[in-house]
């Protein structure tokens, strides 16, 4: 028992500890906000606001699908996945210019569905994406492609 002028002050200091907590957790969700979507094909993406907003990149192709992204509301930090078929082709119009490896930049933003650094840096074609602050990778076999954004 403690006693702070004669009041017992125990009860104050171990059964309300863990309401003092919630306004702190609560405040770390909002810094580290990471939502993630997914979309069956560019049609359906276009319904939500995700292009408009600029998480989603405007040079997807009209044949993406299976589209998935995740993105950091704090740092931008963006993770896009999609399918695509011919005829569209990387780099997707203008927006991406091709690169070297040793030019990538990777983001600490993961998924479940997102391959590791070694991966991305193995895929034989990868492209800056200036406008977009970002990379693209698209692996051998081609009709996928990864996108990532470091930073706005």
């Amino acid at each position: 028992m403690r006693n702070v002028r004669g009041i017992d002050v125990s009860f104050f200091t171990t059964s309300l500890r863990p309401l003092l907590l919630i306004p702190c957790l609560a405040a770390s969700g909002c810094l580290f906000e990471t939502p993630s979507s997914s979309f069956a094909d560019r049609a359906d993406a276009e319904h939500s606001e995700l292009f408009h907003k600029g998480w989603l990149p405007e040079w997807i192709p009209p044949s993406a699908k299976r589209i998935r992204e995740k993105h950091d509301i704090d740092s931008n930090a963006t993770l896009i996945r999609f399918e695509f078929s011919p005829p569209d082709h990387p780099p997707f119009g203008k927006a991406c210019v091709e690169t070297t490896h040793e030019a990538l930049e990777f983001t600490w933003l993961d998924a479940y569905w997102w391959p590791t650094h070694d991966v991305l840096a193995r895929m034989p074609h990868v492209y800056h994406c200036p406008l977009d602050s970002g990379y693209l990778a698209i692996p051998a076999e081609g009709g996928l492609a990864y996108f990532w954004r470091t930073r706005a």
